[in-house]
């Protein structure tokens, strides 16, 4: 199965997952193999798939396919599933596109009843009727650190900031014309957004956590593709 090459190929530069896939009845559109799972939706008369792969080691990851006369035209990557691509592995759709194809497949499956949401490190959403926000925290270099994403209504990047110690205090703009100081702006209400949704974890030294939902398809069990 090509997916799986693709993802062995990359599997040494990835962390476990925190996104996985379930295996559960309900849902003729779905299907599962030993090690993957697939959940196929249709998006402005486009066909695609979600497929959930988990390696032999542990690693996992969902990659989005696009479809046409059933041969996939267009693949991309979710590697740690947190509900954002990372890389797109051929297609002429920007990342932008696929963004907002993945994350309205997801949508799909959710008001399907075909996603648990559980509690991990990692990110939060907040929306207002101009931008969509997201502040996303991981490990790097033995320690929290916080990104801060700005995007229009259509996914496409508005900025990108950097808070270093994820004390709260953007430090640098790594993409974007929205000037440093309008987007700290930004950060503290949707940090403000987090804790009134108990999504932010303010410890004793001052740092900010976002605790994520982590969202797992639940798929049924079909005979494996060939």
């Amino acid at each position: 199965m090509y997916e799986i090459i693709y993802f062995a190929m990359y599997k040494q530069f990835r962390y476990i997952a925190f996104l996985f896939i379930l295996i559960a009845a309900g849902c003729s559109t779905t299907k599962e193999t030993a090690k993957s799972s697939m959940f196929s939706f249709q998006l402005d008369g486009e066909s695609y798939q979600i497929i959930g792969y988990t390696s032999e080691w542990g690693e996992s990851a969902n990659i989005l396919v696009q479809l046409e006369d059933e041969s996939p035209i267009f693949r991309a990557i979710d590697y740690d599933r947190n509900g954002r691509i990372d890389v797109i592995v051929y297609g002429d759709k920007t990342i932008e596109e696929a963004n907002f194809a993945y994350r309205s497949g997801i949508q799909i499956a959710l008001k399907k009843n075909l996603v648990q949401q559980e509690r991990s490190k990692g990110e939060f959403e907040y929306k207002t009727d101009d931008f969509i926000f997201v502040v996303e925290t991981f490990w790097e270099e033995d320690d929290y650190t916080n990104r801060f994403f700005i995007y229009y209504k259509n996914w496409n990047t508005a900025g990108l900031y950097r808070d270093i110690e994820s004390n709260g205090i953007l430090d640098r703009a790594e993409k974007g014309g929205i000037p440093l100081e309008e987007a700290q702006g930004y950060y503290e209400m949707v940090l403000e957004k987090a804790a009134e949704k108990n999504r932010l974890e303010e410890r004793e030294d001052e740092r900010f956590i976002i605790q994520r939902r982590s969202m797992a398809l639940n798929m049924i069990p079909v005979a494996p593709a060939r």
